[in-house]
């Protein structure tokens, strides 16, 4: 799915990680959590702000900028207590502001 932000917005995007890292059936990540995360956008023009740690289970992170008629890929690493580490990806499509 590629989510779609207007020229000139400034938006919160936010990944959610509960159920990776609180499986019911796997007893070794029950309990674990986010203690580091890092998100970047490519190709390069969007502005991110420092990713926030939510919960121990989500990212967040403030996203503004960019080019009309880009798609961004914004990719999200994180690490965890257990010393788990993984990557998800969002599409961003950058379209022009409404009238």
């Amino acid at each position: 799915m590629t989510l779609q932000c207007a020229a000139g917005d400034k938006l919160p995007y936010r990944w959610d990680w509960q159920l990776w890292l609180r499986p019911a059936d796997d007893p070794y990540l029950t309990g674990d959590a986010i203690v580091d995360a890092t998100v970047t956008a490519a190709p390069l023009g969007l502005v991110l702000e420092a990713p926030l740690v939510v919960g121990g289970s989500a990212v967040r992170v403030m996203v503004s900028g960019g080019t009309v008629g880009t798609t961004y890929t914004l990719s999200c690493t994180i690490s965890t207590a257990a010393g788990l580490t993984a990557v998800s990806q969002q599409q961003l499509a950058v379209v022009a502001a409404p009238r």
